[in-house]
């Protein structure tokens, strides 16, 4: 092979094995709850970013679990408690339910051993009987203390008692009998005699006077049924369902949809306006009501969320504990207690939505997250995004919205932050007549005082559409403006924020500037339609300019293009491109003549690259290591159809390469390799990755995805290393088994790495021999195999470790090896 790397940002080589990646964390929304069940005075909350605990005693969020701490899916949709069992079941959207006893989680209940559905709407148990309401049908499951999990008594579907498969609610009485909601009304039976189709009984508009079939909600309390319907509310008696109560002072003439209902233990009924529409996941038509009453005489009392002091009017459920304390579960404020006859809102600290956008860290090691898109004409909110910008200081999240502070919009989709520190929102464009209030342009923070400032097409920028936004080493802001009949680039003087000029992207007729990047010789920009285009020179560009140039090849002259970085290779700026047509690199290679040349690659599943050459894509024919991959070797994408939509090149030699839909796949430029992280093998929360974002001075690297952020420890370049002292030692695993795959740790305990400098830690033997001298790992930090410094394995026995400093500083302590 001819083609050889080597990053001239780095002080030494190091190479970054899969075991280095480590320390993975999740940050989801956690504020948007479906459910939740109480235990021990602890309340467990169905959330679409997890399984939240809260404390109620100490009013404080304790714990969140998602898929890293097992759960098989963070988007849980109901809860419920097997008390004589201790079992807590968390069903699940995608994947069914999950078990969780203790902190140990048990064989789930899934499609595999009989689940109608894995997406659980709702669960209801009977001692050891386990009602399961899914998207397709009923399942009713039996615990059985000598079997591992529960055992499937029966599905029931339209075929079998119901009126309709999918079951929005489920209630169950004191007195055995199993009330289904859905759009077709109410079905019940009674739990002994739900294998008879005959004891099944349909209630809908045809036979009672239900408002309509649409059921939002159904509340029981003893023999009172509360029902909340598309078009208003009732009360029944049941199981007869006689001395039905329609009340029509509750509906209003512009909002008749009740969602939901609650029957307290006084059989006063709780309620609020809306629907659940699951493709936005959001509570539609909720009206400016936030909560009503109405009490066993039928009398109706109505507040505003103003008059209440609630966040929101948005509720998705209602609880009540022993002592008669109403505890509201809200979508988007987490929880309000009552209290003494008013309203406390407990708010979980997270981000704003799950969805990641793009990523940013300031100069204060902050970091910043929004979650736009580019939305249809309708302009609806995101599902899991829209909500402005989010930020990460020290643990704590702080959220910036367009109804909190002065942002244009919360659809933004571009941050960047400018030599002052101070921050850069790009708004996608929004049609005048939304319904949210917002604008479009680019909003400015200065946190320094808390002051902000606006840019927008009447200060001189292309338009208000900004796609990206990008600050050059000259303390320049270049920004994206697409679309329209005026979609270009423009660049910002920022001491003045003037314009020093526009420009439209060359030989586009979609004026689609969707991605720019600044390098030290070059400037590339990318289009949603238009593919690359390059400006090769260090001059700013200007129309039909005469350094303008477009790659050679039909790939990458269209399309959408997500991705651009470059990195310095022995002094050569060399390309990467991430497009919806595959991955692109420009580099200096030696493989088609001694001198060298700058040449194309495209990277694939089947072939690994192939070369632009001579006007065709060379290699596919070529069985050499250079363009094939060889038996064995792991594949980009993990051999998964797909596209890359995210770029970033670490300081340890690698290129990140975030995909569509398999996760991440790790280019290591050195080895001309990959390794590939998705759901199946780390704990991502989902395969869609849409930014990175690299700490030096933490080595934590952040992935965005369309579900959530992930932190994760990748190491820290010596020159970012700014510890001074040697405090204590973590060794660990001590006793350490090295034929068991283990590698001994050796830590400076409290600091995220040793001591700067040439540090060392030595390793002897009883005898007091030297054995090897470790130099620091990625993580600044020592790591040992169990070898001596030939590479041979170490006998079982103890052995010292002696740390170093450049100052001084020493620690000892001993080692135990065992083979």
């Amino acid at each position: 092979m001819k083609r050889f790397y080597l990053l001239v940002a780095l002080i030494s080589l190091i190479v970054l094995p899969l075991k280095s990646v480590q320390n993975w964390n999740i940050y989801t929304n956690i504020t948007h709850i479906y459910d939740a069940v109480e235990i021990d005075d602890k309340l467990y909350l169905a959330t679409w970013g997890g399984l939240v605990e809260f404390d109620i005693s100490n009013k404080i969020f304790t714990r969140t679990r998602t898929n890293i701490d097992g759960l098989s899916d963070i988007d849980i949709r109901a809860v419920d408690y097997l008390e004589g069992y201790g079992q807590l079941l968390s069903g699940t959207y995608n994947n069914g339910i999950d078990r969780l006893q203790g902190d140990d989680f048990l064989i789930p209940l899934t499609e595999t051993i009989g689940l109608a559905s894995n997406t659980v709407n709702e669960i209801v148990h009977n001692d050891s009987l386990i009602f399961v309401a899914t998207k397709f049908g009923l399942s009713v499951f039996k615990l059985e203390e000598d079997f591992p999990f529960p055992l499937l008594i029966d599905n029931f579907d339209i075929y079998k008692g119901l009126s309709a498969n999918d079951i929005t609610s489920l209630q169950l009485s004191e007195t055995g009998y199993l009330f289904c909601g859905s759009e077709a009304g109410i079905d019940y039976a009674h739990i002994e005699q739900l294998e008879s189709v005959n004891a099944w009984n349909a209630i809908n508009t045809e036979n009672s006077p239900l408002p309509d079939n649409s059921i939002n909600s159904l509340s029981i309390n003893s023999d009172q049924l509360a029902i909340g319907c598309r078009q208003g509310i009732a009360r029944v008696q049941v199981p007869q369902f006689t001395d039905w109560i329609i009340y029509e002072e509750a509906v209003q003439d512009t909002f008749a949809s009740i969602y939901p209902v609650f029957l307290d233990s006084g059989n006063n009924i709780w309620f609020s306006y809306g629907y659940w529409e699951e493709v936005n996941l959001n509570i539609m038509e909720n009206g400016n009501i936030a909560l009503g009453k109405l009490n066993a005489q039928g009398e109706l009392q109505q507040w505003t969320a103003a008059q209440l002091g609630f966040p929101t009017e948005k509720i998705m459920k209602l609880l009540e504990r022993e002592n008669g304390q109403i505890i509201i579960l809200t979508w988007g404020n987490s929880l309000i207690f009552s209290v003494n006859e008013r309203w406390v809102n407990y708010e979980a600290n997270s981000a704003s939505a799950s969805l990641v956008r793009e990523i940013k860290i300031d100069q204060d090691q902050k970091l910043w997250t929004c979650s736009g898109y580019i939305p249809p004409e309708s302009n609806p909110p995101l599902p899991r995004g829209t909500a402005g910008v989010s930020c990460l200081d020290d643990g704590y999240w702080y959220n910036y919205s367009a109804d909190n502070t002065p942002l244009l919009s919360d659809n933004i989709f571009s941050i960047e932050i400018d030599n002052l520190n101070n921050k850069w929102f790009g708004a996608w464009y929004i049609q005048s007549s939304n319904p949210y209030g917002w604008q479009d342009g680019i909003s400015i923070l200065n946190e320094s005082d808390n002051s902000w400032s606006f840019i927008t097409s009447s200060d001189g920028i292309r338009n208000n559409a900004i796609a990206d936004l990008f600050l050059d080493d000259a303390n320049r802001m270049w920004v994206c403006s697409l679309g329209g009949s005026n979609g270009g680039i423009s660049v910002i003087d920022l001491e003045d924020y003037s314009i020093i000029t526009t420009f439209d992207l060359y030989e586009s007729d979609s004026r689609d500037p969707l991605v720019a990047h600044i390098g030290q010789q070059k400037k590339y920009f990318g289009g949603r339609f238009s593919g690359l285009r390059i400006w090769n020179d260090d001059s700013i560009p200007e129309d039909d300019g005469f350094y303008w140039s477009m790659p050679p090849f039909s790939d990458l002259q269209s399309g959408k293009v997500n991705d651009i970085i470059t990195i310095e290779v022995n002094g050569r700026e060399e390309l990467w491109v991430a497009s919806d047509n595959g991955l692109f690199n420009l580099a200096w290679s030696t493989y088609f003549n001694d001198q060298g040349s700058f040449i194309w690659y495209k990277y694939g599943t089947v072939i690994k690259r192939k070369a632009w050459y001579n006007n065709i894509w060379y290699g596919a024919d070529e069985p050499s290591p250079e363009f094939w991959y060889i038996e064995g070797q792991e594949r980009i994408y993990a051999s998964v159809p797909t596209f890359p939509t995210a770029l970033l090149a670490d300081p340890f030699n690698q290129i990140w390469i975030g995909s569509d839909n398999s996760g991440i796949s790790v280019y290591d430029l050195q080895r001309d390799t990959f390794t590939n992280y998705n759901m199946s093998n780390s704990p991502l929360i989902s395969n869609r990755i849409t930014d990175f974002a690299y700490d030096e001075f933490s080595g934590i690297l952040y992935i965005g995805t369309d579900r959530g952020l992930h932190s994760v420890e990748i190491g820290i370049p010596g020159y970012a290393n700014k510890v001074t002292d040697l405090s204590k030692a973590l060794v660990y695993p001590n006793p350490f088994y090295p034929e068991r795959g283990k590698i001994l740790r050796i830590e400076n305990k409290g600091e995220i790495a040793m001591p700067r400098g040439k540090t060392e830690c030595r390793i002897y033997d009883l005898s007091g021999d030297l054995v090897n001298i470790l130099n620091k790992d990625v993580y600044e930090q020592f790591s040992w195999d169990g070898n001596n410094k030939s590479g041979k394995k170490c006998s079982s026995g103890v052995y010292f470790y002696v740390i170093s400093t450049p100052n001084g500083q020493t620690l000892k302590g001993k080692i135990i090896l065992v083979r």
